[in-house]
């Protein structure tokens, strides 16, 4: 009995495995993806889908080049995946804040706009007034903040269902193993 062979073996079908096996797939690889339940059940169904590179990092990092593709790469995923599939995968372009609630705060925020102006961010500082203008729903006690207009959303559990169907549109495959039950689904 002939096994199948596969370019890559992703463990994990999560939003992060299945993007890497659409993009895998879109680039000619056999791909297998195992996971011990549905593709995208687990973390994925629970996590919030900000996509906040800016608002995270505290300083400059070797992973914050890697984090901003990321994050711009989503807005093509969005595209290709409502051409292909019809789909929607909630991203939003919504901006996010990042908020002060005493000096301390404020000084570690002036820092981060500062290094986030010198990497050609757009970062905005916000003053109360300001905050509770854009946002009315801020606490009253922050005392100012940072807007980063550029982050952006999405629907992890939308995208987890439907990043795994236009492979089957490719050339290459890409197949899902649940290893407990035997169960596979190629697509």
């Amino acid at each position: 009995m002939m096994h199948p062979t596969y370019d890559l073996l992703i463990v994990g079908a999560g939003i992060i495995g299945l993007s890497t096996a659409y993009y895998a797939a879109n680039h000619g690889l056999k791909t297998a993806i195992i996971d011990r339940a549905q593709p995208g059940s687990g973390t994925t169904a629970a996590a919030a889908g900000m996509l906040g590179v800016q608002a995270e990092l505290e300083g400059p990092s070797e992973l914050y080049p890697l984090a901003k593709q990321s994050r711009e790469l989503y807005a093509h995923l969005k595209d290709e995946l409502a051409e292909l599939t019809g789909t929607d995968i909630g991203w939003t372009r919504s901006g996010a804040l990042k908020l002060a609630f005493d000096q301390t705060e404020m000084t570690l925020l002036k820092d981060i706009h500062s290094w986030q102006k010198r990497e050609g961010e757009h970062v905005e500082y916000v003053d109360q007034e300001t905050l509770q203008r854009i946002a009315p729903a801020t606490s009253p006690e922050a005392i100012g903040g940072l807007h980063f207009p550029n982050e952006a959303h999405i629907q992890p559990a939308q995208t987890a269902r439907h990043s795994h169907k236009p492979s089957s549109q490719k050339a290459s495959t890409c197949t899902w193993t649940q290893p407990s039950s035997n169960r596979s689904l190629t697509v």
